[in-house]
């Protein structure tokens, strides 16, 4: 159950970070140090968040279960104990980090965006960036 207080921790360091780099950079060390004190990750749950990371957040958690012969559930639990969070929440971050890249290259086409990282359509995007920044696709590409 350590990993549910690591968690609350990052939560409070990312909410105290002044601006979305820095909140980045503890994201990346927090996922980066979960996985360097693991004491022997098995290989189907490294191969399993490589292919989370290469896919930019589009491969479906089902999919990954299926390949590795596991259930949902049992990749769920097993990703989270030693990642600190879920291949799904994990997905989530991968494609949001995607958005605001392209985004920054592209002229604020959100729908072509949306396409490209895996969002079912635009509305989609915007809900998950309400959710993980607290604000609309373009109101933090604007301050970032």
């Amino acid at each position: 159950m350590r990993w549910a207080f690591d968690g609350i921790a990052l939560r409070e360091q990312l909410g105290e970070a002044s601006d979305w780099d820095k909140r980045f950079d503890i994201a990346e060390g927090f996922i980066a140090g979960r996985l360097a004190d693991a004491h022997a990750l098995s290989p189907e749950i490294a191969w399993a968040y490589r292919t989370v990371i290469a896919s930019g957040g589009r491969t479906r958690i089902s999919a990954l279960a299926s390949e590795i012969g596991r259930s949902r559930k049992h990749l769920a639990a097993k990703f989270t104990d030693a990642i600190g969070i879920g291949p799904k929440t994990l997905s989530r971050i991968v494609r949001f980090n995607r958005a605001l890249s392209l985004s920054k290259r592209q002229d604020d086409n959100w729908a072509g965006i949306a396409a490209d990282c895996g969002y079912a359509d635009q509305a989609h995007l915007v809900r998950e960036f309400r959710q993980l920044a607290g604000e609309t696709p373009s109101g933090l590409a604007a301050r970032i």
